[in-house]
Parts: structure tokens; C-alpha cells; sequence
């Protein structure tokens, strides 16, 4: 526990200790804080008390739950629009279990391996710590939120917890949605990546600033009351050196659900206004007794009867003006004297937002009402495909898996998504009992009947990158878009400023003088699908002179999820090897295995470009082609390389032809061969295509110069 608090905080720094019990209700779940044991600790503190701390859990039945971001102070400020520092983004998984798991699904996701991962006994919470905290300063300081006890509805009943602000001598509850501070522009920006980084690896809406999380090293007891075991809560991995920066998730905001609804709610169509003369004599009545009201209410009221006009007026289209000159003199208004318009304008606009997120809801609610339906009604099926398709596109590939469009890719496993969100949808609208697994694959099937097709190779003049897709003949860097139908996204960002001097002193260490620009070449060549050239990679050298690291480096630019480590005697002796070699732009294996290959037919159609048929288990995949694989040999000795029936002079069944298909490139100092095994290593030749410029040293900086790889700066800096 205390690696993992320190890793995640600073020494002066306020977490918030939550105890909270949760078990299944007889209809619902249930929760109950522990408001006598909520504390506030710095990490210190913590570490002093967490056996005592355990002690009231068990005792309880309570779950800890820390703040995963510091507190502004103590106790009045645990609200997510009153957070100023962010020192981690996080995410909440069910489903999964084990390391491996979390990776792939950051992988798939086009993300990062998480610094922390921890087990808390139901899935696994990521944490991605930042290599410089995200400090909100465009939200000054944070109004603390009072908290008051009513008295119950009905003798005998619990007390209501009131929380409230105090603003201008005014009590304004929290419980009225326009009550509460709106973020700032950081922390929604925050927030709002927070949300795309639990879209694209389908995680839990634990997103808001204010989330608490369990602290490893305590115990899940959720459900404890009904009989339950406690299950441990403990982490599996910390590496407090694994530090990001924020602008490499910063792209992720534009697939934030709540950034999706908020534009659709702004597209809502509200009625046209018109003068207060117009209405009817009931509305005129109205409208003049509530701005009456304005004036005569108690000073604590007053606000609420100035939103309550607002919101009236905008429900039944009466001008702005006409009720402005009806509140002018009155309350507020009048005593704001030359602040009376603004407070006025402002009270208008968040009615304005008010009334139009209510004619929204009550828009939606029609449409999922209409889920009454009989299940053997196909209506219903169509409600539910259109309801995720508003918010969604997706797409098929060549063995009809469905892949959904996210952050800038279409990503698969778009079914599960699709189970989630029917699932959700029958439960949010009261019709739990209306789910079943055979809805649900209609569903999936009715969305896919219209899905476009992903193209079998992305475009050669256009490559994606996590900012856009940028344009390879005009260097322009276009938003990303669900028509640019490819899975295929490079794992780095377009800077058209960047420096990479430490990749650059890399490579000028491990090959030979004469062949930096090799290196980028290839590196570059590997970021489109093109197989022209109709070459394969080898890299020749002994031990230890940098082959493994330079395969790293290639990975991490165009992308751990659009790369397959298939050996190559894998794809002559394996069924479904073939198939992992589908939607990739390489095929990187960084030790090739010493037993001789069945054949070189599969080899060749490879990296010949011929159009290629694999098999996934259950489904086939016809029509293809590959970019070119590009392996690796580093044995230590080169005449184990020789006696391999991949370089030999023979090679497997007598295909001489075969050895055409290689390129080899040798470390910085290599050893001398003979004359029958050397082998021309420069890929470069007048006969081949070069879509792909490269000048070191020019002084019109190429394209490959500006791929910013999000960790490969820092990874090899020695």
C-alpha cells in the first residue's frame, strides 16, 4: 500500500479515506456510507493509520475507497468541480483479471501499458501516472460545500442530508442541478479524456474528478451483509518510473460520451420565441405573477424564483426582452444595478440549457419507451440499433467480425460493446426483464446487415495518427473521420516541430554510418501498407548491439496493436497463423527459431504482395494482402544464421528464388564473410519506389521527422 500512495501522490497532499458498505437490496444495490470513519490524511498519515483503518472495515463491513485526486481541504471539498490538481488518469474494468488482460486491452485501445495496475477482486483499476500534474487554474479558488440535516418526510424516517453552497448571502441547494459550479474549461478537458480513455477500453463510467477507488491491500466486501466472502484487493503491478504526458491521452476527448450527448443536446431544435402579446391571457398572467414573485420572495429564495421565470418563459417561447423588462426592477436584478443584465443573462442561459437537456430527456425517454413493445416484435430490435447506432458507427471486416469506430479507429469487439449497451438500455428504461443473449445477437446482426466493409489495406497517401489522419503529398493533417474505414492507427502523434535527437543518436550508434537513413526508411516504409519493394527484413549481427531495442522502437511507431510476432515457420506449419497477420502492418519477431521451415510458399505471397486467404477459429478471412513481414535473427553467431534454411544457399525444397525476398542489415561493426554468403544489404535502389522521402540533414524537414512516438524519446535516451 505504501508504494502504491506514494507513487500516486505527493507528500503534502489531502486523500480522502470514503468507508462505504454496498450489498445486493431485495431490488436494487444498496450502500451505506460510514460517515464517522471518513477521513482526510496526507500519505503519511495514511501509512500510520491504515491498520486501524482496516480494523473499523471489518468491523463495519465497509469497503475503503480512496480520492484518486488530492483534496482542496478538509471535508467541504469533495466535489468534481472543486479538484485543482490531477496527478493520474485511471480506469475502472470489469470483466478482466490479470495483467496480461489490462495490457492487451491498452494495446487494442491504442493506449499505453498503465504504470499501476491493481486487482480489486472483482476486475482491474489502471492508473497512468503523469510526467507533469494537470494543475486546474481557470477555476480560482473552490466555494466549500455546507452540508445540513432535515428532518425526515414522515415521522419515524432518517433525517435528509442537504448539502448546499453559499453564494451572495444565499443558500443555494445542490440537490437543483443548475446549483452546481459548471467545470472549467481544464477540467472538463480532464474529465472529458477521462471519459474516451473508459470508452476505448470499455471500461466503467468511474470517470468523474471526484472518483474513489479501493485502496490495495484492503478487502473488497461488497455484499458481505448477504453472506459473501471478502475478496482481496491488491496490486499487481507498480512502476512509479512509467510517466506519460497528458497530450498523449489528450485525443482521447473527443470520444468522451458526455462531450457526444452535450453536442447532441446542442443540436436539439428549440421552438421559436415570440412577444409576450402574442400569448394567451393564462400565460401573460402567469409570467406577470412569477416576476412579481422575484421581488417579494425571501432573500434565500430568490434565486430559484429568477431561475423559475426563466425556465417558464423559455418552455413557452416568450421573448427575452418582454421578460427582462418584467424582472428589471425587481430583487436582484434591480439591487445589481449595473450587474442586474449580466446576472439576468446568465440566469437565462442556464435556463436556456435546463430546459433544452429536459426536452432532450423527455425526447429519448418517447424513444425508449417505445421498448414496450412485444420482444418478437422486430420494431424493437430496429429502436435498439438506431438508439447505439446515433452515438456509434461501425464497420465489418473481411470475416464479418464487427469493429466500432473509436477515437480515431475502428476497434473490434464491437459486439461486446453492443451487449453492454442493450443490456443498459432495457435497464435504464424499466425493462430489465426484456434482455436476453438472443436480443442482443440480433441486434449485432441487424447493425451489421448495413455495416460498411473495412478496406483490405489503408490508402498509401494517407496515414493515421492518433491527432488526424495526416496527408503524405501535402503534409496536412485532416480530423479523423468513421469514413476513413481502417483498423489501422500508428501509435504516435504528427508534430511538425518535433526533435527526436535521442532516437537519432540511437541509431547512429548501432548501424553503420552510411546507413541512418536505412533505419528511418524502414521505419517509415512499415507505416503504409505498401509492398512494392517485395522485401523482407533481416537483421544480422551479434549479441547485445542494439537489434532488439531498434525492433522496440519500430513497434512503438507504428503501433503495438497493428503488429503480429508470428515466426516464420509458424505461417507454413500453423492453421490460424496466417489469420493474426490480418489487418497488421508488420509482422515483427525479434529471435527467429533454428529449425528449418516446411516451405517458403506462404513466405513469398507475403512479401510478394499476392492477395492472401487466412482462417481466424470459425471464420475465414478471403481476399487479402499483407505488408511485409519484417523478422529478426539475433543468435550471437553468424554462422548459425547460415546453417538456418532461411539464408542458407539452399534454401527449403531447393527454392533458390527465395533468397531474393530478404534485405539484410548489419550492426555498426560487422564481421567479415565470405564471398559466397555475402548478401547486398542497402534496401535503397534506383529501381525501387520511394514513396517515402527521406534526406538526412535537409533542411525541408520529411514527414518521417515529424512522427512523435509517445514514450520512445525517453526509452532510449542511453
Amino acid at each position: 500500500m505504501s508504494e502504491f500512495i506514494n507513487a500516486l501522490f505527493q507528500p503534502n497532499d489531502l486523500i480522502i479515506i470514503r468507508p462505504i458498505e454496498v450489498w445486493n437490496g431485495e431490488h436494487r444495490k444498496e450502500s451505506r456510507v460510514d460517515y464517522r470513519g471518513i477521513e482526510y490524511l496526507t500519505p503519511d498519515q495514511l501509512q500510520d493509520k491504515f491498520f486501524d483503518l482496516l480494523e473499523r472495515s471489518a468491523e463495519y463491513r465497509t469497503n475503503l475507497f480512496f480520492g484518486v485526486c488530492p483534496r482542496h481541504d478538509l471535508g467541504q471539498y469533495d466535489k468534481s468541480w472543486q479538484i485543482r490538481i490531477v496527478r493520474h488518469l485511471w480506469a475502472d474494468m470489469d470483466d478482466i483479471t490479470t495483467l496480461e488482460e489490462a495490457d492487451a486491452c491498452c494495446a487494442a485501445a491504442g493506449v499505453p501499458p498503465a504504470s499501476i495496475v491493481v486487482h480489486s477482486g472483482n476486475g482491474i483499476h489502471l492508473y497512468w501516472l503523469l510526467l507533469e500534474p494537470i494543475t486546474i487554474t481557470d477555476a480560482g479558488e473552490p466555494i466549500p460545500v455546507e452540508v445540513e440535516w432535515l428532518p425526515p418526510t414522515i415521522p419515524g424516517g432518517k433525517k435528509r442530508r442537504n448539502e448546499y453552497v453559499m453564494k451572495e448571502g444565499e443558500k443555494l441547494p445542490l440537490a437543483s442541478r443548475h446549483n452546481i459550479p459548471q467545470l472549467s474549461p481544464q477540467a472538463t478537458e480532464v474529465q472529458h479524456t477521462l471519459q474516451g480513455l473508459a470508452a476505448a477500453l470499455g471500461a466503467d463510467h468511474t470517470t468523474d474528478l471526484a472518483r474513489v477507488l479501493r485502496l490495495p491491500g484492503t478487502m473488497n466486501r461488497k455484499n458481505e451483509r448477504n453472506g459473501e466472502t471478502p475478496k482481496p484487493c491488491k496490486m499487481l503491478r507498480c512502476d512509479a518510473d512509467a510517466t506519460y504526458r497528458f497530450d498523449q491521452f489528450s485525443f482521447l476527448a473527443q470520444g468522451a460520451p458526455e462531450k457526444l450527448r452535450s453536442e447532441q443536446v446542442k443540436q436539439y431544435h428549440m421552438p421559436s420565441s415570440k412577444r409576450l402579446n402574442r400569448h394567451s391571457k393564462d400565460t401573460k398572467s402567469k409570467v406577470k405573477d412569477m416576476a412579481f414573485d422575484c421581488g417579494t420572495v425571501s432573500p434565500g429564495q430568490r434565486s430559484e424564483a429568477d431561475f423559475s421565470i426563466c425556465c417558464f418563459a423559455i418552455r413557452r417561447g416568450i421573448d427575452m426582452q418582454d421578460v427582462w423588462e418584467l424582472v428589471e426592477s425587481r430583487g436582484k436584478f434591480a439591487e445589481f444595478a449595473e450587474r442586474g443584465r449580466p446576472y439576468f443573462d446568465s440566469t437565462w442561459s442556464k435556463a436556456y440549457d435546463e430546459v433544452q437537456e429536459e426536452r432532450f430527456e423527455t425526447y429519448e425517454k418517447k424513444r425508449e419507451d417505445s421498448c414496450e413493445a412485444d420482444e418478437s416484435d422486430p420494431g424493437l430490435i430496429r429502436l435498439l440499433a438506431d438508439h447505439i447506432c446515433d452515438t456509434n458507427h461501425f464497420a465489418v471486416d473481411a470475416s464479418d467480425r464487427l469493429y466500432r469506430f473509436v477515437v480515431g479507429r475502428f476497434i473490434p469487439f464491437a459486439e461486446k460493446y453492443i451487449r453492454r449497451m442493450v443490456k443498459k438500455t432495457c435497464i435504464d428504461t424499466g425493462n430489465s426483464r426484456k434482455w436476453r443473449g438472443g436480443l442482443c445477437d440480433e441486434v449485432v446482426n441487424y447493425i451489421k446487415a448495413d455495416a460498411p466493409e473495412l478496406w483490405d489495406r489503408p490508402p498509401m497517401d494517407t496515414i493515421n495518427v492518433l491527432n488526424g489522419l495526416l496527408d503524405l503529398h501535402t503534409l496536412e493533417l485532416r480530423p479523423h473521420s468513421p469514413d476513413f474505414l481502417s483498423p489501422v492507427q500508428l501509435g504516435v502523434s504528427y508534430d511538425p516541430d518535433a526533435k527526436c535527437p535521442n532516437i537519432d543518436k540511437f541509431i547512429s550508434e548501432i548501424f553503420p554510418e552510411d546507413a541512418f537513413d536505412l533505419a528511418l526508411e524502414i521505419a517509415a516504409n512499415l507505416m503504409t501498407a505498401d509492398t512494392s519493394i517485395q522485401k523482407a527484413i533481416l537483421l544480422l549481427g551479434s549479441g547485445g548491439n542494439g537489434k532488439s531495442v531498434y525492433l522496440r522502437l519500430v513497434t512503438a511507431l507504428i503501433g503495438t496493436a497493428n503488429v503480429s510476432v508470428k515466426p516464420l515457420q509458424n505461417l507454413e506449419s500453423e492453421r490460424f497463423a496466417l489469420g493474426e497477420l490480418y489487418g497488421k502492418l508488420a509482422n515483427i519477431c525479434s529471435d527467429l527459431p533454428g529449425e528449418s521451415m516446411r516451405g517458403t510458399s506462404v513466405f513469398k505471397s507475403v512479401t510478394g504482395g499476392d492477395m492472401l486467404s487466412g482462417e481466424y477459429k470459425f471464420s475465414l478471412i478471403a481476399g487479402w494482402w499483407c505488408p511485409w513481414t519484417y523478422p529478426s535473427e539475433a543468435p550471437g553467431k553468424r554462422s548459425r544464421l547460415r546453417n538456418s534454411t532461411l539464408c542458407s544457399s539452399t534454401p527449403p525444397n531447393s527454392q533458390v528464388g527465395s533468397t531474393s525476398c530478404w534485405r539484410l542489415t548489419p550492426d555498426s561493426k560487422p564481421k567479415q564473410a565470405s564471398a559466397s554468403h555475402r548478401v547486398p544489404w542497402r534496401l535503397a535502389s534506383s529501381s525501387r519506389p520511394r514513396p517515402i522521402p527521406w534526406r538526412h540533414g535537409s533542411t525541408s524537414t520529411p514527414w518521417m521527422t515529424r512522427i512523435v512516438p509517445p514514450t520512445v524519446q525517453t526509452c532510449y535516451s542511453k
